[in-house]
């Protein structure tokens, strides 16, 4: 049995429903590289978990909020990860890429047909 290495408190609103997403493999953000990156569906909160290589103890860091429910995660062919939210425009999801340009922030690149 593998122990959990992070626990992600539900108290004191800091969040309530993890989307598991991916490790950033990308080479666009440098200081996310190796850092595994998920979202708190309710807060819309995208966070990145960073394992120490000295023992089982993680680093957990606030990237950004994303403005919406986000319901799952994709990687495209370049490794950037992109956050899906729930519903979009006529229900037709968009992907929103962690894009370095935006500082960190959300930027809507487009979308699943």
């Amino acid at each position: 049995m593998v122990l959990p290495v992070y626990e992600y408190a539900h108290s004191a609103g800091i969040g309530r429903f993890i989307t598991g997403g991916y490790v950033y493999r990308g080479s666009s953000l440098p200081a996310l590289q190796g850092k595994y990156i998920y979202a708190d569906y309710v807060s819309g909160n995208i966070w990145a978990l960073r394992l120490r290589q000295d023992g089982p103890v993680a680093e957990n860091a606030l990237l950004l909020n994303a403005g919406f429910l986000v319901s799952g995660f994709g990687e495209d062919q370049n490794q950037k990860i992109g956050a899906l939210p729930r519903g979009g425009p006529q229900n037709i999801p968009s992907v929103r890429h962690l894009d370095e340009s935006g500082g960190g922030r959300a930027a809507k690149l487009g979308g699943f047909s």
